[in-house]
Formats: structure tokens, C-alpha cells, sequence
């Protein structure tokens, strides 16, 4: 995790900092989905966990795009944000894309 930022900032640092906190929290949970859809025995449990980390990805993605166009009138510490939201956008994406498969290939 990134320290928040710290001092006077300016709104689209704020506005950065709340995209990667709330990437970074749907990347975890798109993680944890992916770990459910490839360890349960349950076919239904692995595709309702598929469809949550899908779910889970393409907030994080809104996440990273709000961070990255907050960054866009922001300071280097902004933009940093919203590179770091934009990598936990694209984890989350990896293990949703992980959970689809192991729900459905296996058996």
C-alpha cells in the first residue's frame, strides 16, 4: 500500500489517492474471488466466485480511470496514484480472467 498522501493537497490528489485505495481493496477481492473459482469443488461456487471477481475487475477498472483523470490536473504525486490504481485495475483484470477459466475448465 502507498502512504496516503500527507499535508495540503490538492483535490486530485485526494480524488487519486480514494481510485487507488478503492483499486487496490477490488483487486483484493477479485484475488480472493480467483482463489475460490480454482479451489472449490462446487462448480456453482467457482462461477458465482468467476462472476464476482469480474464484477470486482471492472470496479477497480472505473477505480483507475477516476484516479487517472483526477491525476490529469494534479501534481506528480497524483499521478503516481494512478499509475499504482491502473496496476491494481489490471491485477484484479488478471484474476478475473483466471477465475473465468479454472470455472470453467474445471470439473
Amino acid at each position: 500500500m502507498a502512504p496516503a498522501p500527507s499535508g495540503n493537497n490538492s483535490q486530485a490528489t485526494s480524488v487519486a489517492y480514494q481510485g487507488y485505495q478503492r483499486a487496490q481493496n477490488m483487486s483484493t477481492r477479485a484475488r480472493n474471488a480467483a482463489s475460490r473459482a480454482r479451489n472449490s469443488t462446487d462448480q456453482w461456487v467457482r462461477k458465482k466466485a468467476a462472476d464476482e471477481a469480474y464484477y470486482d475487475a471492472n470496479d477497480a477498472d472505473a477505480a483507475a480511470n477516476r484516479a487517472y483523470y483526477a491525476a490529469q490536473s494534479g501534481d506528480s504525486q497524483a499521478r503516481g496514484y494512478a499509475n499504482l490504481a491502473r496496476q491494481a485495475a489490471d491485477r484484479a483484470r488478471a484474476d478475473a480472467n483466471r477465475a473465468r477459466y479454472n470455472a470453467d475448465t474445471i470439473r
